[in-house]
Parts: structure tokens; C-alpha cells; sequence
């Protein structure tokens, strides 16, 4: 005869608990991540400084394994862009990001962004070329040499923002989004060409365990601040206002928590409750 009897030490309690946090989290799409990075607000109050309408040079390296910590941060910072009208110039460090900045772009723009109003007045999308962070030295002499035409094969020429934009010294803004060994090369090669000649702000969104790579910039103020991982943007959806995926994997992976600790401490209620009956 099966035992069906209750137990705090049956494996499919854990089960239940992750299932419970997924739940919780896709109906409470809140913050809940109390005070913000300093990093974090240092990003923000970076990008609030900047004037309306100005010029963004973004690249992304993401990929499969990077997906869940970095497309939140991507989403709301974009979003965060679009609210300043700025000019965003999107480009894929990688062969691995170009489907998920294709996504990114469908998902803030609209869907089918290329024909959308915002693309040529607030986002074009580059054409995917290989080089990674070394293309930036010749991005620098003209971007045009390295992207002569958009992902969609429009001579950038042709693009109305795309109108005074192309050496160095033309962006206000740069940004880095990633994880993984890309994160330390690009974050050396910004601030060569761009932020140490020109005094282009830049900002780095990247995984968590990428933050340690970027703590030479960081601390020098080569890079203006820095969005770390899920709970970065949940920090930057609370401070733009702007709610997102952030907000809602923060509050799974905080309920998982709280609820393991409650099943580890009645587990051990349980077991002394037990043993103190074996004894009498």
C-alpha cells in the first residue's frame, strides 16, 4: 500500500514551490527590489543628462545562454531611449543577437519595425558584419566603411537620421548590452575610442557574473554606469517607470526564496516534532 501521508521532506515540494514563484510572478507584475543599484541609477541619471533627440551608437553581443538576464535590459532601456527621442544606430556584435535584436526591435517598434514610422527617425538596425570590438577603431574614422547598408540593405546614405552621423565624434551615447568574454573586450575598446577622445557617455548592460569584468571602468569612470543582470533591470524598469520582465522574474526568484527557507524551517520542525516522539 502507497504512503500518502504528508511529508516536508518529499522532493516534489520543491516542485512546488518554483512552480508557485512562476505564478506569482506573471500575475504581480510589480517591483520589488527595494533601493536600486548604485550602478544601476548611475545609468539612468547618464542617460537623463543627455539631450532629447540625441545620438545612440548601441552594439549587442547577446546569445541563447545570456537570453534571460540581458533581453530585459535591452527591452526597458530601449524603451527608455524611445521616450527621449533619441536616435538609436543598433548593431550585433555577434551572428548569435541579430534574432534576438530583430525581436527586440519588433517588440518596442511594433511588429514588421522596418516599415514602422519609428525606423529612420528613432532606430535603424546595421548589417551584420564580423570583427566583434575591433570594428569600432575603424567606426570611429567613418561607420559607413564598416556598415555601408542596414540589416535590410538600405545604403545608410538613404536614411534621413541617418543624416550626420557617422565619425566618432557624432554619438552621444554608447552602449554595450552582452554577457559572456565579449563583455571585457568591448568595455576596453569604448572608452578608447570613444569615451576617453570625445567624452561620449557609455553604458553597459551585461549578465551578472560579466559585472566583475567592467569593475576597472567602472571604478575609473570610463564607463557611466552599468545595469547588471535581472536585478538590474528590475532596478531600471522601478526608476523609468517602465514595467518589464525584470520586475517579474525579481519577484519569482525572491517568492522561490521566502518559500524555500518556510519548507526548510518546517522540515526541521518536523523532524524534531518526530524525533522528540521516537524519544517518549
Amino acid at each position: 500500500m502507497v504512503n500518502r501521508k504528508f511529508s516536508w521532506g518529499d522532493p516534489r515540494i520543491i516542485y512546488l514551490i518554483v512552480a508557485t514563484g512562476v505564478l506569482i510572478a506573471s500575475l504581480v507584475p510589480v517591483s520589488v527590489t527595494g533601493r536600486p543599484l548604485q550602478f544601476v541609477v548611475q545609468a539612468y541619471d547618464a542617460i537623463e543628462a543627455l539631450p532629447d533627440g540625441g545620438s545612440v551608437l548601441w552594439f549587442d553581443a547577446m546569445y541563447g545562454l545570456t537570453e534571460k538576464d540581458t533581453y530585459p535590459q535591452c527591452v526597458v532601456l530601449m524603451k527608455h531611449l524611445l521616450r527621449k527621442n533619441m536616435r538609436i544606430v543598433l548593431g550585433s556584435g555577434a551572428a548569435a543577437s541579430v534574432p534576438f535584436m530583430l525581436r527586440l526591435c519588433n517588440e518596442v517598434f511594433g511588429p514588421d519595425f522596418q516599415n514602422s514610422l519609428y525606423y529612420g527617425k528613432n532606430i535603424v538596425y546595421l548589417s551584420f558584419v564580423t570583427g566583434g570590438a575591433a570594428n569600432l577603431y575603424q567606426i570611429d574614422r567613418s561607420l559607413r566603411e564598416v556598415h555601408p547598408v542596414d540589416y535590410f540593405n538600405t545604403p545608410l546614405n538613404d536614411i534621413p537620421m541617418m543624416q550626420g552621423l557617422d565619425v566618432g565624434i557624432d554619438w552621444d551615447l554608447t552602449i554595450y548590452s552582452a554577457g559572456g568574454g565579449g563583455a571585457a573586450s568591448y568595455a576596453e575598446v569604448f572608452p578608447t575610442v570613444f569615451v576617453i577622445p570625445y567624452g561620449t557617455t557609455f553604458v553597459a548592460a551585461l549578465t551578472t557574473e560579466a559585472t566583475s569584468w567592467v569593475s576597472k571602468q567602472l571604478a575609473t569612470g570610463l564607463m557611466d554606469g552599468l545595469i547588471p543582470g535581472v536585478r538590474g533591470s528590475a532596478d531600471y524598469e522601478a526608476l523609468t517607470g517602465i514595467p518589464g520582465l525584470g520586475s517579474k522574474y525579481m519577484i519569482g526568484t525572491i517568492v522561490v526564496a521566502v518559500m524555500c527557507i518556510i519548507g526548510l524551517v518546517a522540515s526541521n520542525i518536523d523532524y524534531w516534532r518526530n524525533r522528540l516522539k521516537k524519544e517518549t
